[in-house]
């Protein structure tokens, strides 16, 4: 008999199907993504940083027209460019961007890194030294976003927030593309607004990030980290910085296809461990501690996803092949628990998911994702694929930007 005890994957299950049904019940998207009570009086200064590498001019000049069709007064707007200096063909673009800019007279300048360190946040350092702005944004290539949303983030700055983020939907015209936007939708309207809730924090993306400079030079600058967004977080939660969800979204462009989705999760999820191990040793509350830990643990869900249905596939096969074999789990004992059991409850269970991801994005959203219907029956097998990849972390590369690929 092999004797298999899955408690610690059942934990993590009931944990995560409780943060659904909790955040959809009490609708928590509705009560933390914020709009700006009051009108704004523009005084503070923005600078845009856009870090660039190895980029195509379509990607740049996507990010561009967004910036330039903001309704934020052009005189307190700059945008600053962060180049890595052998990056030779995106530096070839550059002239044809600043003249866009310009045009549309918008403030700017080039920042070249130092090369020294490939990693998002070293570059935005090397950026950061040159700006005197009050507030910092950050937004990628391929980003797309509201006209507003630079006045509304400043607005709640002005309110007395230290940094504001954003809903971060990332989509493509592809199948790929279409679990992604499934997935980034349920993490921003189910799972971030919980971890508001729990413990008044939450990891930052590095798109549509809107941080004061004075809390940002207070931190001591962007972690050079693999996630210096969700590191950041945790290091504005011990200087005790307020942070804020702005009800505003980025769509960026995802990943063109499989390979460079993966390199992007290999990046998130040990950019993650990383973000995990610091806030074991943070100075924060119990509370915010374990807020954040709920979602730096998303990985880890992801990998019990795998095992848990790579152990049910097993479970079934030995049932017709070889029945000698048993596999026990303490919540197992019970007469009830046959094989046919397992097999009907995993399926029951698989297609409730599904229907609770249907109702999450109706719910939230009506009918604006009802061409994703056909993706919500597999989204849960595109779940246990990040939980494969998950299993991979181990072996990517902590030192290495691992870079995108969108076009």
């Amino acid at each position: 008999m092999i004797k298999v005890d899955l408690f610690f994957l059942n934990v993590l299950f009931t944990v995560n199907v409780l943060i659904w049904f909790l955040s959809l019940l009490l609708r928590l998207e509705k009560k933390f993504y914020l709009k700006p009570s009051t009108r704004l009086n523009p005084k503070l200064k923005v600078s845009v940083l856009v870090p660039l590498f190895k980029e195509k001019y379509e990607s740049i000049m996507v990010t561009m027209k967004s910036i330039a069709r903001q309704t934020y007064p052009k005189k307190l707007l700059e945008v600053v460019l962060v180049v890595e200096p052998d990056d030779r063909s995106t530096k070839d673009l550059i002239p044809r961007v600043l003249e866009f800019l310009g045009e549309h007279g918008i403030s700017y300048r080039v920042v070249e890194s130092d090369g020294r360190v490939k990693l998002k946040g070293h570059a935005l350092n090397c950026a950061l030294k040159t700006v005197e702005a009050d507030v910092v944004a950050v937004y990628d290539a391929d980003d797309v976003f509201p006209e507003d949303q630079v006045e509304k983030a400043v607005a709640l700055i002005e309110q007395g927030y230290d940094a504001v983020g954003t809903r971060v939907y990332r989509r493509r015209n592809t199948i790929l593309g279409s679990f992604l936007l499934l997935d980034t939708f349920i993490w921003y309207n189910v799972f971030l607004p919980f971890f508001c809730a729990v413990a008044g924090a939450f990891p930052f993306s590095g798109e549509g990030l809107f941080v004061k400079r004075s809390a940002i030079e207070a931190v001591g600058g962007f972690p050079e980290v693999l996630t210096e967004d969700a590191y950041l977080s945790i290091l504005m939660a011990e200087k005790g910085l307020k942070s804020a969800l702005l009800d505003s979204e980025v769509e960026e462009l995802a990943p063109k296809g499989w390979k460079s989705a993966v390199k992007q999760r290999l990046r998130w999820n040990r950019g993650y461990a990383q973000c995990l191990f610091r806030l074991l040793r943070a100075g924060i509350s119990l509370k915010v501690k374990l807020g954040l830990l709920a979602a730096y643990w998303a990985p880890a869900v992801c990998a019990s996803s795998l095992i848990t249905s790579t152990f049910f596939t097993l479970y079934w096969a030995t049932w017709a092949f070889a029945p000698h074999i048993t596999f026990v789990a303490p919540w197992m004992n019970a007469p009830i628990y046959t094989r046919g059991f397992y097999y009907w409850s995993a399926i029951l269970a698989y297609l409730l998911t599904a229907v609770l991801i249907y109702t999450v994005a109706y719910v939230i959203a009506g009918g604006r994702f009802e061409r994703l219907a056909p993706y919500v029956i597999t989204l849960p097998l595109y779940w246990m694929f990040l939980g494969l990849v998950a299993l991979l972390t181990p072996f990517a590369p902590s030192k290495k930007w691992l870079r995108t690929e969108r076009r």
